[in-house]
């Protein structure tokens, strides 16, 4: 029998999805993954088949991490204005954090790969819409949501804002700008009794 390699898979994972997440698909040479790993590139095509499959493998392993981490924001706060209130600034704090300037390894590999890797889009797409129900089921169940706005629609709108913010992490985010990002989209998804009530929460 031959010897069994001595490498920690998730670990390995883990550095392919922070080297393809800073650099990109295309800028990321199988080198590179290799000096990263400290595994030689048949070790790597061993386990992931090819640089595609590296980047499928990525691009899975973060959409379970995202939606995880979105399902754990949700709960922390019951649904309504605060809930969302809580989650946006959460996606401001992690830009405003994000001193290598990131961003959201979805959002950088749907810009990335559009029209010349076509096989990456089905995991794109599918984690989007995932996350996008997420959001509709927490805004159909606020109570102080702007009535005139259908729930998916609303979703969809906040989800736009949440890749703005984390858009802003690969610009020079302010904080300034975060801001005024979540107080529109807030008018936009609540009453404005709810909108109100939060403004003067904050003040007191």
């Amino acid at each position: 029998m031959g010897r069994q390699p001595i490498y920690n898979k998730q670990q390995v994972l883990s550095t392919v999805v922070d080297c393809l997440w800073r650099q990109g698909y295309a800028a990321t040479p199988i080198s590179e993954l290799v000096e990263r790993t400290g595994l030689k590139a048949p070790s790597l095509y061993a386990l992931f088949g090819s640089k595609k499959g590296m980047m499928l493998a990525s691009l899975e392993a973060y959409a379970h991490e995202a939606m995880h981490e979105l399902d754990d924001l949700l709960r922390a706060h019951q649904p309504g204005i605060q809930q969302i209130h809580a989650l946006l600034h959460h996606m401001l704090e992690a830009s405003l954090h994000d001193a290598a300037g990131k961003g959201c390894f979805l959002v950088n590999s749907a810009l990335e790969c559009h029209g010349e890797n076509p096989e990456f889009a089905p995991c794109i797409n599918a984690t989007m819409v995932a996350l996008r129900q997420r959001l509709q089921a927490a805004l159909e169940e606020a109570p102080d949501r702007n009535p005139a706005l259908p729930a998916a629609q609303g979703a969809l709108f906040l989800q736009a804002q949440i890749w703005a913010l984390k858009l802003l992490a690969r610009m020079g985010p302010s904080r300034e700008q975060g801001e005024v990002i979540i107080q529109q989209a807030l008018r936009v998804l609540f009453t404005a009794q709810a909108c109100t009530a939060l403004e003067q929460g904050k003040e007191n």
